[in-house]
């Protein structure tokens, strides 16, 4: 399972935990400082790994890429 890593407060833990977005920019916000600075990155991966694509880049933020 794909953890979460907050880069402001240093929080860690599983994307369930985080809070939903109604931003499109960004998919979720760290639930213990709001930050939407978050490392998607395992996240990425793990869908990867499974056939899909994740809309948002490593850093949470919306990937308007190909």
């Amino acid at each position: 399972m794909a953890i979460i890593k907050c880069g402001r407060c240093e929080w860690e833990g599983p994307p369930e935990k985080c809070k939903a977005s109604m931003n499109p920019y960004h998919d979720m916000y760290c639930p213990e400082c709001g930050t939407s600075n978050l490392d998607t990155s395992e996240l990425n991966a793990e869908w990867r790994l499974q056939g899909r694509k994740y809309g948002y880049g490593d850093g949470n933020v919306l990937n308007t890429g190909s």
